[in-house]
């Protein structure tokens, strides 16, 4: 892997935030940005990105819940049950108390067994929705999406309380809250977590989010569902489209197979209107601009997680 970066901030909240420090990705970047900054506040990116200019590169990082309010604690155990019962390996779990009034949750990259993408916060977003919907979990806080996310490093203060962020065990989420937030009142330096199993099914639910993530690209115009009669030819202009915007004959097959048309075509005949469209003589420049870049960057929906 290629040399990783991260953004490092602190005292957001405040009237003086440090913000937009993208350094190489280190424990000891960390450890001496924290003690720069007293050990209050400190906040590192969720991802790491294998291009300094973040914009543009891959992310690395964990599949990630921020829950937060009255019912966080009874959220965590049914998110943790949730996962279990997917299969995810349970040692694998990062849990944390936030120091004040929530928890995180981490699923580490490296249990996840898949490489880094440009838009995985997106599709996390999907995932998360998805999962949130499903287990109806309130107090997750889907709206914390952004490529540029940055999350409390464990064991620095939280000024709101003046408590740490402290790695939970599995076991430790019954607690009280009373009792988590005692054990908050000193950081937990010696807390180890378990090496992160494979979550197997992982790769699969990933492939779902990114269909997803490509439909919701290309909603109206040209890609909305016609009636029968213009089916043949609204999916050879589709095809077009997709093609101009560089997409393979595979991914346009895909994208116009799941449109529905009021009846769809069969799969045989979309493949043949979009190699039709995808033949040499139909010569298309490849369109690239800021229009496209933001609806790339639109709002997703949520899709069905399980099987």
């Amino acid at each position: 892997m290629n040399k990783l970066f991260i953004e490092l901030g602190a005292s957001l909240a405040s009237s003086k935030p440090i913000r937009n420090i993208i350094a190489p990705y280190s424990f000891e970047t960390i450890e001496e940005f924290r003690s720069k900054h007293n050990n209050v506040d400190i906040f590192i990116s969720v991802f790491r990105y294998d291009n300094e200019d973040i914009r543009k590169a891959n992310q690395y990082g964990p599949l990630y819940f921020d829950l937060d309010g009255l019912y966080a604690q009874d959220d965590l155990r049914a998110l943790i049950n949730f996962l279990t019962q997917h299969k995810y390996p349970e040692n694998s779990i990062k849990l944390y108390y936030s120091g004040n009034k929530g928890f995180h949750l981490e699923l580490p990259f490296k249990s996840l067994g898949i490489d880094g993408y440009q838009k995985l916060n997106k599709l996390y977003e999907i995932i998360a929705k998805e999962i949130k919907s499903t287990i109806h979990a309130p107090s997750i806080d889907t709206g914390m999406s952004d490529a540029r996310r940055r999350w409390r490093w464990p064991n620095s203060v939280n000024s709101k309380s003046d408590l740490y962020k402290i790695p939970l065990a599995l076991e430790e989420v019954i607690l009280p809250l009373d009792q988590i937030k005692a054990l908050a009142k000193v950081p937990r330096k010696d807390f180890k977590h378990s090496e992160p199993g494979i979550w197997n099914e992982f790769a699969d639910i990933l492939e779902k989010a990114k269909r997803k993530l490509r439909n919701s690209t290309y909603k109206g115009g040209v890609l909305e569902p016609v009636e029968e009669g213009q089916r043949n030819d609204a999916t050879f202009k589709r095809a077009i489209r997709l093609k101009a915007q560089g997409k393979t004959f595979e991914e346009a097959v895909e994208i116009c197979a799941q449109i529905q048309d009021k009846p769809p075509l069969s799969l045989v005949e979309v493949k043949r209107t979009v190699a039709s469209a995808y033949q040499d003589k139909y010569a298309v420049e490849v369109i690239k601009n800021k229009k496209a870049e933001k609806e790339e960057d639109g709002e997703t929906t949520s899709f069905l997680v399980t099987q």
